[in-house]
């Protein structure tokens, strides 16, 4: 088999644990996470068919990406301060793997935030980046202008930043753990209750494991 149908993966947009059966990914809000959002109607199409099918979807996948980085980017020339043209682009460029144009577009991003709300993706797309080089206060730094962005950050998608804070203060050096708790907690008490700690099981485990690393339980 060509993907991984059931347990937990790595969602193709955010890189976090998720879990390959969900309807949308908990961080960042992909659809179908176990088929970089093509899962059902890849599966509608061919089930287990052979691997020309395959090839054949990959293709019209690949020329699908393509317009919309055509789109994403002519959108930006007619209109350089539109933020939201700035996080589809740079989060397209970021999946199809070619990780520096994605870094470029989502650094000029940035650049264009008006401290608003529109800034949330952006900002969550270059900490995500730079977290991903190692640079953790980077990080820190647009994690936490995304976080100032949303406010209280309790509309659907956002509160994944109290788990991407919690985090990257815990990997901080030295470690901010108080910081990390907090965001921990404020996403636990989000998420990691009632039937949403259900579909949530991987995230609400990740969230755990990163408690148990500043509370000194765990090893780095």
């Amino acid at each position: 088999m060509f993907r991984k149908t059931s347990g937990t993966i790595l969602c193709p947009s955010c890189g976090r644990l998720t879990s390959a059966e969900a309807a949308e990914c908990l961080l960042c809000g992909r659809r179908n996470p176990g088929m970089w959002g093509f899962a059902a109607p890849l599966r509608a199409i061919f089930g287990r068919q052979s691997f020309t099918n395959v090839v054949t979807v990959a293709c019209i996948v690949l020329y699908v990406a393509s317009l919309a980085l055509d789109h994403y980017t002519k959108a930006i020339e007619l209109k350089p301060d539109l933020l939201a043209a700035y996080g589809e682009l740079g989060d397209l460029y970021r999946r199809l793997g070619f990780m520096d144009q994605a870094e470029h577009v989502a650094k000029e991003g940035v650049s264009m935030d008006k401290g608003d709300k529109a800034g949330f993706n952006v900002h969550t797309l270059y900490g995500f980046l730079l977290e991903q080089k190692g640079d953790i206060k980077g990080a820190i730094k647009e994690y936490e202008s995304a976080k100032k962005a949303c406010g209280q950050c309790n509309e659907k998608g956002e509160n994944i930043i109290f788990l991407n804070l919690g985090a990257a203060y815990a990997h901080d050096t030295p470690p901010r753990k108080s910081e990390a708790n907090a965001n921990i907690l404020s996403f636990q008490k989000t998420i990691c209750k009632g039937g949403a700690a259900a579909r949530y099981a991987d995230e609400c485990t990740q969230a755990s494991e990163i408690q148990k690393l500043v509370s000194g339980t765990q090893a780095p």
